[in-house]
């Protein structure tokens, strides 16, 4: 798959949704998210690789809407990468990701931050890489897949205790 192909699959305004990124630090703050239980991992193959999904519950109402907000967990493999990216996607916006591998993420200001890294989407509008210390994290290495998943739920405000890990499938 193309660049231009790439681009054509992301969701419009994807980075530019600050009432996505307001509404999910409100929730995170009264801690009402929370994943289904079990929270399955679930693969399906893409052009580009694998990926999984897990369907977040308890978001608040958008005003504009009057419904709740959509937002799930994504986990996706590359077809040739080894390394597991994993966001949170809250109605389209990717507030907050983690990317074992793949390239870096450029900064509004300062250097671009090589993988790993997270990073966050805040609700001023900015899109911000951050290095971070993945042993800290309990992550043993950098292709431990479920420990990487398991460090971005803790991180995001949502209880891993009913998370299952399954190993992606090989075709």
């Amino acid at each position: 798959m193309g660049r231009g192909e790439q681009r054509a699959r992301r969701v419009p305004n994807e980075y530019s949704r600050p009432e996505c990124a307001e509404a999910y630090q409100r929730t995170r703050g009264e801690g009402r998210l929370y994943l289904a239980d079990p929270a399955l991992v679930a693969w399906t193959f893409e052009r580009a690789g694998v990926t999984a999904r897990l369907a977040v519950h308890g978001t608040p109402v958008n005003p504009l809407t009057g419904q709740e907000y959509p937002a799930h967990i994504s986990i996706q493999f590359e077809q040739m990468s080894p390394f597991v990216s994993v966001a949170l996607i809250w109605d389209g916006a990717r507030i907050l990701g983690i990317d074992m591998g793949g390239g870096a993420h450029k900064n509004l200001r300062g250097p671009a931050v090589l993988t790993p890294h997270r990073h966050r989407y805040f609700p001023n509008g900015r899109l911000e890489a951050e290095p971070f210390d993945w042993a800290a994290a309990d992550i043993a290495r950098r292709d431990d897949h479920e420990a990487v998943v398991r460090h971005f739920l803790g991180w995001a405000g949502l209880n891993s205790a009913t998370f299952q890990w399954q190993n992606p499938p090989t075709k």
